[in-house]
């Protein structure tokens, strides 16, 4: 079991690998590198980053690497680096879409913390509402205006106002969404297979020819 101090740790590395993500962004942008392949390559020092201190400072973990786990991490953080590249490019959600559904297979076909994470109640109920998720999601979009209003902009600051809009937005999407499931979703759902299991297929006639 994992003490405090190396859960500390593996939040710094986190933390260290952000800046470092940041950092080279910032680095490639400023030589005129195109901003796509600027974010796929911080993206990749960034996650590189994480592993190495997650492994030999956090964890202090001197087995040696086992080539499954390396080429299993790598090919998330390639994937994750795409979908963000993909993601700052212009027309490009079908292969964001894509890039999104291979890094939750990736992520759902190991061993380890975040295939356990993927199993979790919170994921399974983030998968049960996802449908109202999918048609709520555009009407709540106007919440995020309460980042631009003047009195909280002056009083937390811009970043402050943007977060505080994007906590609102997100936890009223979450719960009306599941309102939308409880009250709607799943009574029809159970409406319809009742209805389904009622009705009994009529089997043809079959005429002997005489």
């Amino acid at each position: 079991m994992k003490n405090p101090v190396q859960l500390l740790a593996a939040g710094l590395s986190g933390i260290v690998a952000t800046v470092i993500d940041v950092a080279v962004l910032l680095l490639l942008v400023g030589l005129h590198v195109p901003v796509p392949l600027a974010t796929f390559v911080a993206a990749l020092s960034g996650a590189g980053t994480n592993f190495i201190a997650n492994k030999y400072v956090a964890f202090r973990d001197r087995s040696p690497l086992n080539l499954g786990q390396v080429a299993r991490f790598y090919l998330v953080a390639v994937v994750t680096a795409a979908l963000l590249a993909l993601l700052c490019m212009p027309d490009s959600d079908v292969p964001a879409v894509f890039a999104m559904s291979a890094l939750l297979l990736v992520l759902a076909s190991g061993h380890d913390g975040i295939s356990h994470l993927m199993a979790s109640r919170v994921v399974f109920f983030m998968g049960e509402i996802s449908y109202s998720l999918y048609l709520l999601h555009s009407q709540f979009l106007r919440v995020r205006r309460i980042g631009e209003v003047r009195w909280l902009v002056s009083t937390i600051g811009a970043v402050g106002a943007d977060i505080v809009a994007l906590i609102v937005l997100y936890a009223s999407l979450v719960l009306c969404s599941w309102l939308t499931y409880r009250l709607v979703e799943s009574p029809c759902r159970a409406w319809f297979r009742q209805v389904g299991s009622s009705v009994r297929p009529v089997s043809p006639t079959v005429r002997i020819a005489s």
